[in-house]
């Protein structure tokens, strides 16, 4: 079953699964959504591992990967994601609203934190929420500015997640209801939130102080190690070896 697939607790989270494109591609064959979208599209290599109909939103395409062509619609918002959220209706493009989100905008933590609020509110229960960069390998990575260390490992030297890391512990202190999995893809993680609630108001009733509690929290201090730990890791490739679990563990029907 799929609780076998989560790692003991003592284990480090060090991206050794499954890279995340793949495995987004994995989720897709698996799962069958008949609806996906994103907001950080940038060269479409996250588009492109979906076959179902979809809703891109990014300020500036820059599409690299042809997008599968055997979908019927392929809606692209050139915007930011506020101002998606702020002029369009998800329902209006998918009435029973998406089977799958992906977030992997602005790595800034107050701007994910947008990003989720609005797409839970746009999803249903068994809807897929997954975010991209919150489990950083360093904290140099994890800083707010994008700045390249030549003496790091060239393997990681111009890496950046931001500090989108810190919506690991908000969600863990107000949305326990939520499951949450951290799953081991390379290079900088998958968050998988499952068993939503689109009618809860706690994020937004509490956004203000969110944001400033999160911003007072260093990881340093925090530590990178109990970062990893706050919530189950799954360990992609032993899953992806079983696909018949993949459905139990992430059930959109």
């Amino acid at each position: 079953m799929a609780f076998e697939y989560i790692k003991p607790a003592t284990d480090s989270l060090d991206h050794s699964g499954i890279q995340y494109i793949e495995f987004l591609g994995i989720l897709d064959t698996n799962l069958r959504p008949s609806s996906y979208f994103e907001i950080g599209t940038s060269g479409g290599g996250s588009l492109a591992a979906f076959t179902c109909d979809a809703v891109c939103v990014d300020p500036q395409f820059r599409i690299e990967a042809a997008p599968p062509l055997n979908r019927k619609r392929t809606l692209f918002f050139q915007m930011t994601s506020d101002e998606f959220f702020g002029s369009q209706r998800m329902r209006d493009y998918f009435p029973s609203g998406p089977d799958i989100c992906f977030l992997d905008g602005l790595h800034l933590f107050e701007f994910l934190l947008r990003d989720f609020i609005n797409a839970e509110a746009a999803c249903r229960p068994n809807s897929i929420i997954l975010m991209h960069d919150c489990l950083p390998v360093n904290e140099r990575m994890a800083e707010r500015t994008m700045r390249v260390d030549e003496t790091e490992d060239p393997s990681t030297r111009s890496a950046w997640t931001g500090d989108v890391w810190r919506i690991l512990p908000a969600l863990k202190q107000h949305r326990p209801d939520l499951r949450i999995m951290l799953l081991d893809c390379g290079p900088t993680g998958l968050v998988a939130c499952t068993h939503l609630d689109p009618a809860s108001s706690i994020l937004v009733k509490n956004y203000d102080r969110i944001v400033d509690d999160g911003m007072n929290l260093s990881l340093n201090t925090l530590g990178l190690d109990q970062l990893w730990r706050m919530f189950p890791t799954v360990d992609t490739r032993r899953l992806a070896a079983h696909p018949e679990d993949i459905t139990a563990m992430f059930n959109i029907s």
